[in-house]
């Protein structure tokens, strides 16, 4: 059976190299495999504290987010991108501003200027029971066989730029470590080739039948 863009996914940390206990930033999977040809959809998510398993949620929400995620577009491409709603803006009314040039994503989004504290992004349901705070989905191509890795980083605009802020207004952007996943492009099995071995392999007993009838 092929296999179609497969996304294998790690629930205890995206990064070895990551302090205990602290923030990151990163895709949800360390493990990336997708065939060449297909496509798989890749969560950038923020655990709060990834000494525990799975990913926690700032309690407070998230106010506003800019980050850079990099890819190899010798091996993938982007597609599409899919923010959280509660974040799909750029603090204007404008939606979020999406850049994308030379392999670098740059997402800046933030809560509406309008907003009220209801609107605070504090996560989505991680139908467990608890909050999962997905920053972004990123759906990936496979183009060409190989390694590569999708790294995450802080984005400032400015040395200053306050960027990570949560719905209480804390800053978190010397908390947060930011992680790197490796991405595999695989080229996929034929399905011809498949039904090309099984008639070789039909004719191949035919003949040895033959073989013991004379």
């Amino acid at each position: 059976m092929m296999l179609r863009g497969i996304c294998f996914l790690s629930a205890v940390c995206l990064s070895a190299a990551i302090a205990h206990g602290g923030i990151v930033v990163g895709a949800e999977s360390t493990q990336i495999m997708i065939e060449q040809g297909q496509t798989v959809e890749v969560d950038i998510v923020l655990d709060a504290d990834d000494q525990q398993p799975g990913n926690q949620a700032v309690a407070s929400g998230l106010f506003s987010m800019k980050m850079a995620v990099e890819i190899d577009e010798a091996k993938v491409t982007l597609d599409s991108v899919d923010l959280p709603a509660a974040l799909d803006d750029n603090g204007l009314g404008g939606g979020p501003d999406l850049q994308f040039a030379m392999g670098v994503l740059e997402i800046r989004a933030a809560l509406p200027a309008s907003f009220s504290f209801a609107d605070i992004y504090k996560g989505e349901d991680d139908g467990m029971g608890g909050l999962r705070m997905r920053l972004a989905t990123l759906t990936l191509t496979g183009v060409a066989q190989g390694s590569s890795s999708l790294t995450t980083s802080l984005l400032r605009d400015f040395p200053t730029d306050d960027v990570f802020i949560t719905g209480d207004f804390e800053v978190l952007d010397e908390q947060i470590s930011f992680g790197s996943s490796s991405v595999q492009v695989v080229i996929p099995e034929p399905a011809s080739l498949s039904l090309l071995m099984m008639a070789f392999g039909i004719v191949g007993r035919l003949r040895r039948d033959a073989i013991r009838r004379n």
